[in-house]
């Protein structure tokens, strides 16, 4: 059989095709390949990184479990001020008898003048009073007192009339008065300082004196207050006993409502230095407090305070060595404790 060139150009194309149809294919496999094997080396190298992450060490955290902390108020690095306590502190009120002034003490008075006794008037009160004036290059002073208080006060003569300048002032209350007779003269002293004008007229002498003294005032009516809560609370004060103790103003707070409750709610400022405990006392963030101090009041009683701190200690009041926290809310158990009970 006589094979046609048309024959055989067909037979050499359909070869070249299915060549070329072969190389394609190997090409496909040998890509296939290559992209297996770069998966593969991918895959490894994620292998190889897992087991680095894995085998290296990573540092655990400490673990503080938060404690439950008593101190005694009397340890070294502790401070605590409650928010009354703070009223009294800032106004200075510490000491019986009550008093203040700014009156230099080395100031010197070449004149001085018994000016009269007189009733001096202010708002609905009307006092019997002994008035005296002081007086040298540069000021004069006048003396008001009968035997509940003592008042001085820096004065002008303006238009025939005696005026306070505002400069300078002294009060002082007896500490012979009575519960009853205090109130009285807290009441006095706080009209006084709040700008009632003192008045009175002796011999030819005209006066009015307007005194205002926010500061002053402050400290009158806290005092006021301790004294009307303890009246109301039935426990009565004596002055003349309570001298010599420290802090007197607060203590006396503090017993006009032992009368009535043993606890309440406040706040308070707290300041723990953790360098001076030792290290299973040592305060650290989420610790829960409780402070407890003794404070004597007379020789046969004291008063026994727990403070316990509601919310435990945060983070932003660590400072370095030092615990401190401003106006902590807090609840004040209060116990009265005989001589005999006192460690």
């Amino acid at each position: 059989m006589e094979t046609t060139n048309d024959g055989i150009e067909k037979k050499e194309e359909q070869f070249s095709l299915l060549s070329h149809s072969n190389e394609v294919k190997e090409d496909i496999i040998k890509t296939e390949t290559v992209n297996e094997e770069v998966v593969e080396e991918e895959n490894e190298k994620e292998d190889i990184i897992k087991k680095n992450i894995v085998s290296e060490k990573v540092p655990k955290e400490e673990i503080v479990n938060p404690k439950n902390i008593e101190f005694d108020a009397r340890e070294e690095g502790l401070f605590i001020e409650t928010a009354l306590e703070i009223r009294c502190s800032s106004s200075n009120l510490y000491r019986f008898p009550l008093r203040s002034g700014n009156l230099p003490k080395d100031i010197e008075f070449g004149n001085s003048v018994v000016v009269g006794h007189t009733n001096i008037r202010i708002g609905e009160y009307s006092i019997p009073c002994y008035i005296n004036s002081f007086s040298n290059d540069k000021l004069t002073y006048l003396e008001i007192k009968n035997r509940e208080f003592k008042l001085g006060f820096s004065v002008i003569l303006k238009n025939d009339t005696i005026e306070a300048t505002n400069e300078y002032f002294f009060y002082e209350m007896s500490k012979g008065l009575n519960h009853i007779r205090s109130i009285e003269v807290l009441k006095i002293l706080d009209k006084i300082f709040s700008g009632v004008p003192i008045v009175f007229n002796v011999k030819l002498l005209f006066g009015k004196l307007e005194i205002e003294n926010w500061v002053e005032l402050v400290k009158i009516k806290t005092v006021l207050e301790i004294f009307t809560l303890s009246k109301k609370n039935k426990f009565k004060i004596q002055m003349n006993k309570l001298l010599d103790v420290d802090n007197v103003f607060y203590k006396l707070n503090l017993m006009g409502m032992l009368n009535k409750t043993s606890t309440f709610n406040t706040w308070c400022n707290l300041k723990i230095d953790n360098s001076k405990l030792s290290e299973d006392r040592k305060v650290n963030i989420s610790d829960s407090l409780k402070i407890k101090r003794i404070l004597p009041f007379n020789n046969k009683i004291s008063i026994e305070e727990t403070i316990d701190i509601l919310e435990p200690v945060g983070s932003w009041e660590v400072k370095e060595d030092k615990i401190v926290s401003r106006k902590k809310k807090c609840v004040i158990t209060l116990k009265k404790l005989r001589s005999g009970d006192v460690r």
